[in-house]
């Protein structure tokens, strides 16, 4: 259920953008999120290796060129498995549907415990992100974490 039929809109930053992640580092990128001190790059199925690079070597080049924090999640039509990507390395343990508010299809998303890393904390600055990513690739209105 990717994108339910919607089109998502990129704007002339963002394009500018994937146009220059995808000469330097030779991968598809299929969307991107611009902060202002970070870009998130959402790559096609398969190509979060060849985006990052030998040792991080595209990653480094990325950063060098757009001064900001470059990350890469994977793209997949899986709820569970692109929120593992989001996430990485927390582990999505859950994702229930938490049924329906007002009309709107809300989920639940549940993360492991881990044992070096405080999962809650990892997961702090990802989450408008996160809840933009699902909203945008599935038919998903409101994600509590």
């Amino acid at each position: 259920m990717i994108n339910n039929g919607y089109r998502i809109k990129l704007d002339a930053d963002c394009l500018r953008h994937m146009s220059l992640f995808q000469s330097v580092t030779k991968a598809s990128a299929k969307d991107c999120l611009i902060d202002l001190d970070k870009i998130l790059f959402v790559v096609n199925t398969g190509q979060a290796g060849m985006a990052i690079g030998k040792e991080g070597v595209n990653i480094k080049n990325l950063q060098r060129l757009v001064k900001k924090k470059v990350e890469i999640v994977e793209f997949n039509s899986n709820l569970i498995d692109f929120l593992n990507n989001v996430f990485r390395p927390i582990k999505v343990k859950d994702i229930s549907d938490a049924g329906k508010n007002d009309g709107k299809r809300v989920i639940k998303i549940t993360i492991e415990s881990g044992d070096h890393i405080n999962p809650k904390a990892f997961i702090k600055g990802k989450i408008k992100r996160t809840r933009d990513l699902i909203k945008k690739y599935f038919d998903v209105d409101e994600v509590l974490i």
